[in-house]
């Protein structure tokens, strides 16, 4: 049986998902895969419980899609609570941080990265010392900058993606600021800019040698 892969642009763009989806279900397909974005998953997920077509690899780790558990999702990648908790429990236990900010994007990935902070540190007895949210896309950042600042924080939860990252970075590097910005988001080159810099990318543990990937890994990095 031969598998045809049908692709439309959505730009990341929510409504446009919507759209999309819909000429999927209309081109009578049996199955959908790798939509981007929280806020796509956010439309994608409910039209695929309407329509019973399975839906797996989301690329997003927003809790809704995993919680409560629906019939035609199949996520496959680890959730943001996953990767922000190991963030929060790395800075409190390693790095001896007491004074933890969130910026954050106005949308389902930002909400999603803010709710996997606070979890983390409530275990701790803890909440963020200041909180500050941007729209998304905007690149407006210096009030959310100013309120987190305000907070004095050790280092900065980024619940972003692309521009915003950049304007941040530069700003802080500028300032002189050394805070080190923790960030569950895609990988833009420009933050390198900011020295300190740690980012959360979901993959295979470099240590498992079962996987043809990490062997290769493992094998370059001699």
């Amino acid at each position: 049986r031969k598998i045809k892969l049908n692709s439309y642009d959505d730009a990341y763009e929510a409504d446009k998902t919507i759209e999309c989806f819909k000429k999927h279900i209309k081109e009578g397909i049996f199955a959908g895969a790798h939509f981007l974005g929280s806020p796509n998953a956010a439309k994608v997920s409910p039209l695929a419980e309407q329509n019973k077509l399975p839906v797996s690899g989301f690329i997003s780790g927003a809790g809704f899609i995993y919680e409560p558990v629906k019939r035609y999702i199949f996520n496959l990648r680890a959730s943001y609570e996953d990767a922000t908790r190991i963030f929060v429990n790395r800075a409190w236990k390693e790095l001896g941080y007491r004074r933890i900010a969130v910026i954050y994007q106005e949308d389902a990935f930002g909400a999603a990265n803010l709710d996997g902070v606070k979890k983390a540190l409530k275990v701790y007895k803890a909440e963020p010392v200041a909180v500050a949210s941007i729209p998304r896309g905007s690149i407006d950042v210096d009030k959310a900058l100013e309120m987190a600042l305000a907070g004095k924080p050790e280092t900065i939860v980024l619940g972003l993606i692309g521009p915003p990252v950049r304007e941040i970075a530069k700003k802080l590097k500028a300032s002189g600021v050394n805070n080190i910005l923790l960030m569950t988001t895609t990988i833009d080159p420009a933050v390198y800019d900011a020295e300190g810099t740690l980012i959360a990318q979901v993959m295979p543990p470099f240590d498992d040698n079962s996987r043809k990937s990490v062997e290769l890994y493992q094998k370059l990095m001699k």
